[in-house]
């Protein structure tokens, strides 16, 4: 069976397009010397993206030690890329329902996905060159998005996503493979074209893309290693929702590659992880 990613991706509009007030945003802060108090403005028509943003900034996600109480506040703080990152990642949780849960598990999924984006950051922030706030917001949100192509399938095909992890399973190997079999087209090409509809940055798009194969992505480009570690993480932490059946260990992982010392830095990375999950977790699911 062969499926056209155009009528995959493009054929439910639902899941093509993003809420109004993420293209409000968008074209505000497109907008020269635009004010924190006009961002406010928008955001606060929607009453619960507006509550969910002050309950992350004021999370152990950023660890601030005073209390926000007003979102032109936080701007002050967090800076308005971030903002926007918060906002994106919100609004993107929101947009999957009517996902038959016999297919996956949305909030394993989602759970999964949130630990991807906590690890790409948190080891982002370790190396020369990717600690900075518009790097890290963007690994934390290819974290978030990397398997997005798996909802996209399970929900638009969900028996040809069925047999793909029955093959999977039965044959030992990796999921991408098994969807390329089934229907000629895996989840992280699926993602790419949806982040593409998007209209997001292609740099993010072509991070989701080779999540599974950093190597394919380009030399100079860290960026995909990062969130291909953060996954196999995710999954040592048993972490599994995104739905694969053989995930790679985490001593499968080139750390030294990457800028790490297994030994000396990899505690750290999962203590940072662990400490901030479940808050983070709980956060941003909530009313998922």
């Amino acid at each position: 069976m062969s499926v056209d990613i155009n009528d995959l991706v493009l054929g439910d509009i639902q899941l093509s397009s993003l809420p109004e007030v993420f293209y409000q945003l968008k074209e505000a802060l497109e907008t020269p010397d635009v004010s924190f108090d006009e961002i406010g403005e928008i955001i606060k028509h929607d009453p619960p993206l507006t509550a969910r943003m002050l309950k992350i900034v004021n999370s152990s996600f950023y660890g601030f030690p005073q209390e926000i109480e007003t979102l032109p506040h936080a701007l002050s703080i967090i800076g308005i890329d971030q903002l926007s990152d918060l906002v994106f990642a919100t609004t993107v949780l929101g947009r999957f329902t009517g996902v038959p849960p016999e297919v996956i598990n949305v909030k394993a999924f989602w759970k999964h996905s949130i630990c991807c984006g906590l690890g790409a950051r948190v080891i982002g922030s370790m190396l020369d060159g990717y600690n900075d706030d518009i790097v890290l917001g963007r690994l934390f949100i290819a974290g978030l998005l990397h398997d997005i192509g798996r909802l996209v399938v399970c929900k638009r095909l969900p028996k040809e996503a069925k047999q793909a992890y029955e093959l999977c399973n039965e044959k030992g190997i990796m999921l991408v493979e098994a969807e390329q079999g089934t229907f000629g087209l895996d989840h992280a090409q699926v993602g790419m074209e949806l982040l593409k509809a998007w209209n997001l940055p292609p740099k993010l798009s072509n991070i989701v893309r080779h999540h599974h194969d950093p190597n394919q992505y380009g030399s100079d480009d860290k960026e995909a290693a990062i969130l291909y570690g953060a996954d196999v993480i995710a999954y040592s932490l048993g972490l599994a929702g995104s739905g694969e059946c053989h995930p790679p260990k985490i001593n499968d992982v080139d750390w030294g590659n990457l800028g790490l010392n297994p030994a000396k830095d990899m505690p750290k990375v999962l203590n940072q992880i662990k400490n901030q999950f479940n808050e983070t977790a709980k956060t941003f699911l909530h009313g998922v």
